[in-house]
């Protein structure tokens, strides 16, 4: 989801930098993981992989960007247990009022985090939207990157890999994407509309799956980020941090399928997975499993088994086929690291 405020603040956002741009531009990620959240992980050293491993997914989604290349980099992170940001109850946490409240919060820490451009809540707990009751999974403020709006927030099940999809999407909307079918952002002066791309294509910036555009930014968003990151100029191109991570993991790397689709099915006995292929090279993880039933007739009893399945994104490298990994939802050669 997205989220902006009033004209007179947003419109002072944009210094309106004219320069070249680099051809590649690091943006530099703070994540404040919540209580719900980090407690999953015994030590700083495993909750810092995890999010190294996150990100490195995210970045995948991030490929196509090109004039600049765009690199999330991970330049630090907290463990929070005050939350004084938190509004909500229980295991919910309400989207628009804990993104204000994470705003100031972050705004306070801005320094001790080393001058981010962009600071990610990561959480634990069901994120739903205050105005219906309805559940989501992330907001972010439009083109909220490199100012005071640098915030975000999305939902993570630790140790599973769920929020690569929501933290890419939140990362779009904070880079200057809206959603796809929808116009300039009011707020945001000379903004590129996203009217040409529609919502209903299903790529990342729209909340429809229709195969694996979900994992690719349309033609709109890549302008309409291209646009922000222009505007906001060498100040923001800067790197002023280090890089935390220095591994080259990928989530379908660090978890068996069997235990992914444990996560599905969590009741269930014998839950196994596989790859499918739903068309040409296409791949996704069919978690499954066994249930057999019998009646009587004809004072016979007879038995038989339904298989239950859910067909689902399946992780990024995870494996799908002789020296191939799904990435992306395409089964392909793995491609080369870059240095």
């Amino acid at each position: 989801m997205d989220m902006n405020e009033s004209d007179s603040i947003i419109a002072a956002r944009y210094d309106g930098s004219s320069r070249r741009m680099p051809d590649r531009v690091t943006i530099e990620v703070f994540i404040v993981a919540d209580s719900v959240h980090q407690r999953h992980f015994a030590s700083r050293e495993l909750l810092l992989n995890y999010l190294c491993v996150l990100l490195n997914a995210v970045n995948l989604r991030f490929r196509s960007m090109t004039t600049p290349k765009v690199t999330l980099m991970l330049t630090g992170f907290e463990q929070s247990w005050t939350e004084t940001y938190w509004r909500g109850q229980g295991k919910y946490m309400h989207d628009t009022s804990t993104l204000q409240a994470f705003k100031e919060y972050a705004g306070g820490k801005r320094r001790s985090f080393h001058s981010p451009d962009v600071i990610f809540l990561l959480t634990g707990r069901d994120v739903y939207s205050q105005s219906n009751g309805h559940q989501t999974t992330g907001l972010a403020y439009v083109g909220g990157l490199c100012n005071a709006f640098l915030v975000g927030l999305g939902e993570d099940d630790a140790g599973y890999y769920s929020g690569v999809h929501t933290v890419a999407h939140e990362m779009g909307h904070l880079l200057g994407a809206t959603h796809d079918g929808d116009g300039p952002e009011r707020n945001i002066p000379n903004h590129p509309s996203a009217r040409d791309c529609s919502f209903y294509h299903g790529y990342l910036m729209s909340y429809v799956n229709k195969g694996p555009q979900r994992h690719l930014f349309s033609w709109c968003s890549l302008r309409q980020m291209r646009f922000i990151i222009r505007q906001r100029g060498p100040s923001c191109w800067k790197v002023l941090s280090s890089r935390k991570c220095a591994n080259a993991n990928y989530p379908g790397m660090m978890i068996e399928a069997k235990k992914f689709c444990k996560r599905i099915y969590p009741n269930h006995r014998n839950v196994t997975a596989k790859m499918i292929y739903p068309k040409g090279n296409e791949c996704k993880m069919r978690c499954q499993y066994p249930e057999v039933s019998s009646y009587q007739s004809g004072g016979y009893v007879y038995h038989y088994t339904t298989l239950h399945y859910t067909d689902t994104d399946a992780l990024d490298f995870s494996r799908c086929g002789q020296g191939k990994v799904c990435i992306q939802g395409y089964c392909v050669y793995p491609p080369r690291q870059e240095k």
